[in-house]
Formats: C-alpha cells, structure tokens, sequence
C-alpha cells in the first residue's frame, strides 16, 4: 500500500474509534413521540483520499440529513459508515457491525414511533433497520436489497476504492439480500428511484416484487435523486407520500416539476444557481437526451 492511502486509511481508523453518530433534540407541540434514524450513505466523502476525508469528517464533521430534519419528530439519530461498505463494519469500534448498530438504535427509540431515511448505501440500511425495528415507515432513495454482486454494488456506490484500501469487507456481511426480512416485517417503504439507471435496474426490478414497496421512479438515468428532491421528503408525512404514490400515472416523475412541488420559489432559486444541472435534466424529461455520466451524483 502507497502512502497516501496509508495515511487515508490511518485516518479513517481513527475517526473509526470515535462514535460516529449525533443525537439531535427538537420541540414541537406533537402528542405523539418520533424518532427520526438518518442512514448517511456512500457519498458522504467522495473519493478515498486523506483530503476528502479531511475536508467532510475532520473539518465539516459531516452527516447527510443534518441540515434536512423531520419537523414531526423530537429525538433525530443521525449515522454514517466510513468505511462506505453497507454498514457492516458498523460505526465505530464498539458498534462495529450491523446486529449492533440496530440494537444500539432499538435502545435509543425506545418509547417513540420510529422513521428511518437514507439514500443508497444509507438506504439499504434504512430499509433493513427499519424493518427489524417495525419502524411507522421507511423512506430509501435508490437503495439496494441484494449484495451478493458485489462488483455491480461496489461500482455503483463509490466503494470500489475503499474496499481496495480496507480489504474484502463484503465478505463480512451478514446482510447480504434483504427481501426475506422486508417481506416478514411489511413495513410500508417509500421508494424513490433512478427509473433509467443502469445501475439501478436490478434493485428496481426486486422492488416491484415486494407488496410494501411504493415506488417513485424519477426520469433520472444516474444513481441517486436531486439533492433537493432529498430536501423535499422530510416536510411529507405518510398520508402525504401514499396520497402522491396513488397519483402516479406515467412510469417515470419529472424532477424539474417535483422539485417546485415541494420546495416552491426555491426550486427556481437553485435552478438559477446550478443552470448546467438544470439545462441537462430538462433535456433528458422533454427530449430524452442525456447528458449525465454513467457514475454521476446528484
């Protein structure tokens, strides 16, 4: 192993023996007791290197979700992973594997109706803890349900590199196809997906499988969904995201549109200042022209 990656890897074993999670207390006039679980996913630092590291944990301390919270809930469990490997290394030292991780949560819910959110690699562990935890309701943005591929999944959520530098830590999961237990629970997911992503395609294809799924397919051919759809879920409640699911009527939903739906003159606000994002998705919904690579994020 070069240096770099040596000094990459050092680093996140360190931070690796913090906890790795943050406890966020909120008011709010609500009878009933929520707890939110926020599953930070594989993009919380982009590529294996110390200064990327450096630059989202070290310095930014970062947790997807965090600026994004539930207003219906009290009590927000933000986690992240930064081993980027589905969480099977767990959080940290202690918590360090996927049993403990739900255990830990299942205490620290304890008397409150739960929620669980995450995006990809967050959302494959949205829908597993969620549904051992009979959560109210799973919200997954392209999550994956099976791992057994683990070239197609290490490509498709930023993890090649990191399972090059910590070793075969796929060989570690315990988790490795989720639909047994998403099936017994039938917890209700709300699944927002890539409709044209290569990537996708297969867990796409197992949702439509699974009677608790409701599946939004957005016109988006890369793996994720607009960070500002991502901004938008947090305001709906469940009787909202049923009532949205049962209106869909074309097999995939504009982003564009979506994205006033839910945040308003905003949406023009960030249109404005990511025009060249904007200029692409609005040609791939009216034209079918798509300009996005393969391995983009949104």
């Amino acid at each position: 192993m070069d240096e770099k990656n040596q000094k990459f890897k050092e680093a996140v074993e360190q931070e690796y023996s913090k906890q790795n999670y943050k406890i966020i207390y909120t008011e709010n006039n609500l009878e009933e007791k929520y707890a939110v679980i926020y599953f930070t996913g594989n993009g919380i630092y982009a590529f294996p290197t110390f200064e990327c590291l450096e630059e989202n944990i070290l310095k930014k301390d970062r947790y997807e979700w965090e600026k994004r919270l539930f207003k219906k809930a009290q009590k927000h469990i933000l986690l992240r992973d930064l081993h980027k490997a589905w969480y099977i290394k767990g959080i940290n030292s202690e918590i360090n594997d996927v049993d403990k991780v739900i255990e830990f949560l299942k205490k620290e819910t304890e008397g409150y109706k739960v929620i669980t959110i995450g995006s990809s690699a967050g959302g494959y562990m949205a829908m597993l803890a969620g549904s051992v935890l009979e959560a109210e309701y799973v919200i997954a943005f392209v999550g994956q349900f099976i791992l057994k591929d683990r070239r197609a999944r290490l490509e498709a959520v930023r993890s090649k590199d990191n399972q090059r530098i910590f070793g075969d830590l796929m060989s570690l999961a315990k988790y490795k196809d989720i639909t047994p237990i998403i099936k017994e629970k039938n917890i209700p997911i709300f699944y927002f997906t890539a409709a044209l992503s290569k990537k996708d395609a297969q867990d796409i294809a197992i949702a439509k499988t699974l009677d608790n799924i409701y599946i939004f397919p957005f016109k988006s051919a890369v793996h994720g969904i607009h960070s500002f759809i991502r901004w938008g879920i947090p305001k709906l409640n469940k009787e909202e995201l049923l009532n949205w699911h049962s209106t869909i009527k074309s097999k995939s939903i504009s982003i564009v549109l979506t994205n006033f739906k839910l945040l308003g003159m905003y949406a023009l606000v960030q249109m404005i200042k990511h025009p060249k994002r904007y200029l692409k998705q609005l040609l791939l919904e009216l034209f079918n022209i798509n300009l996005f690579k393969e391995d983009a994020y949104l």
